[in-house]
């Protein structure tokens, strides 16, 4: 049986909105990389690190770092199944690195 010809055509229209995606992904996060550099993270850029991994801010340290590891194994790029999880990977660093920092853990 032939595929029919409309695949090959959902297949190319699914993988330039992917591309297109990504590096809209890159440039956000490229900007809020620059944001946090300036140490203004979490401040004016409305980005809440606690509510990324999705705990409350008395939360304790364990538990940060527990809900990290289990979101960084179910998003990471190289090991998930579902494509586009680099954004959110990259969200969920960026908030453990934000909550470590205010922490002072490093």
């Amino acid at each position: 049986m032939k595929p029919h010809p409309l695949n090959s055509l959902f297949d190319k229209v699914i993988a330039d909105f992917q591309e297109g995606l990504a590096q809209y992904a890159q440039e956000i996060l490229q900007k809020s990389m620059e944001t946090a550099k300036l140490g203004q993270l979490g401040d004016s850029t409305g980005f809440d690190p606690y509510m990324v991994l999705g705990l409350s801010q008395d939360c304790s340290d364990d538990e940060v770092k527990r809900r990290f590891r289990e979101l960084a194994r179910m998003l990471h790029p190289d090991t998930s199944t579902c494509q586009g999880t680099g954004f959110l990977f990259m969200l969920v660093n960026a908030g453990y690195e934000h909550i470590a920092k205010e922490r002072q853990w490093r």
